[in-house]
């Protein structure tokens, strides 16, 4: 069973039925049917069209797997990984722009999906319960580590047996480091109670300063105009003011090249005027929850 919601999402909804009709009317080899190892692992497909909820996307992730997207990336399926020992060898080696490209030399891509049983047991949890279990498996594997003089060789061997997992559980630690310290950082968790106030309905002048502030640190562009698209959306615009002060302080912090991308979003509807954005269904929306 397939639903949807959007006109792409109705699209996607088409293909899968074609492509389901297709598959039947091709003969599997040896007479079975090519259909029965799928249908016995999906029975029901949920189908977001992006242009329906403009909102969940410009905030930021909060579950383990979500977080290290946010911060280090996740391409098909990996991410950047830089081992325990060669990160203490960048922390302890001169500072500049030769240390920076060797750090960056040092890292490799690594897997991260369902195969290790610590990371499908961690992804889709809030990210604070996730680091306790992993600080938790990590102080057990360490106590066993410890107490290795003392086993007698039918518990040596269990250990030996286990090492593949300790060497997954390290790894993983390495992955959660970077994580860890953006979480750390108070500006981290202002932005996190900003999205919160924005979705909420408060007053758009504390999200507009936080804005300036961002762009004042030197933050991203992407996480700027993930904050500026959120507030658009929630708010159904921006006031002239408003919209002007941003993009003027946008033009001038990351280079008037980008008028181009704000003609853009503009254009795509992303960030406009509160005058002509028509009725605010985010908030009526708000109020029916």
């Amino acid at each position: 069973r397939v639903q949807g919601k959007g006109p792409a999402a109705v699209a996607v909804r088409d293909m899968c039925i074609r492509m389901r009709r297709e598959t039947l009317a091709t003969p599997a080899p040896g007479g079975a049917c090519a259909l029965s190892a799928a249908s016995s692992l999906i029975s029901r497909a949920i189908i977001v069209d992006r242009e329906v909820d403009m909102v969940t996307p410009m905030m930021t992730q909060i579950t383990f797997e979500g977080l290290i997207d946010e911060v280090t990336g996740i391409r098909n399926g990996t991410t950047q990984w830089v081992p325990k020992d060669k990160r203490q060898a960048d922390a302890s080696g001169s500072v500049g722009p030769s240390s920076q490209a060797s750090a960056a030399s040092r890292s490799a891509s690594t897997l991260v999906n369902s195969t290790d049983p610590f990371y499908r047991e961690f992804r889709d949890l809030p990210y604070y319960i996730s680091i306790q279990r992993l600080q938790h498996y990590a102080r057990d594997a360490h106590k066993e580590y410890t107490e290795l003089k003392s086993k007698d060789m039918s518990e040596l061997k269990t250990f030996v047996k286990g090492l593949p997992k300790l060497m997954m559980l390290e790894r993983l630690s390495d992955i959660a480091t970077p994580v860890a310290e953006q979480v750390k950082r108070q500006l981290f968790h202002d932005r996190l109670r900003h999205e919160i106030d924005i979705v909420e309905g408060y007053d758009t002048e504390a999200a507009v300063a936080f804005i300036e502030e961002l762009m004042c640190r030197g933050a991203g562009l992407m996480e700027v105009l993930r904050l500026l698209v959120l507030l658009n959306e929630c708010h159904q615009g921006l006031s002239r003011k408003h919209l002007d002060l941003l993009r003027s302080e946008l033009l001038h912090t990351y280079g008037h090249e980008h008028l181009v991308t704000l003609a853009s979003l503009e254009r795509a509807g992303f960030v406009r005027h509160a005058s002509a954005a028509g009725k605010n269904s985010f908030k009526e929306m708000r109020k029916a929850l």
